[in-house]
């Protein structure tokens, strides 16, 4: 997994934290999947979120949107700021 390697590569799978980023894996994949991510629609917020994300917290971001490639590849939908904001964030 590309967030092991970039990011974590020491993590201990059985500690808390590894288990969360897990869950909030599993519902970004959900909603992208189940249609529950809201389409892109023009949000000055979002952009700016995410431009200061991808300034602030480099390698988190730069992470988030590999994982967001390899998914949007796979599964055939876009992902929006707000996705690539949240992902950062659990990152």
């Amino acid at each position: 997994m590309k967030i092991r390697y970039e990011l974590l590569p020491n993590i201990d799978e059985s500690e808390l934290n590894y288990q969360r980023l897990i869950v909030h894996l599993r519902f970004f994949v959900d909603r992208l999947l189940g249609n529950h991510v809201e389409d892109e629609v023009e949000n000055s917020f979002d952009r700016v979120m995410a431009e200061h994300m991808a300034q602030r917290y480099v390698a988190a971001f730069t992470c988030a949107q590999h994982v967001i490639t390899y998914v949007a590849k796979q599964t055939q939908r876009q992902v929006n700021d707000n996705e690539k904001i949240y992902l950062t964030m659990h990152l």
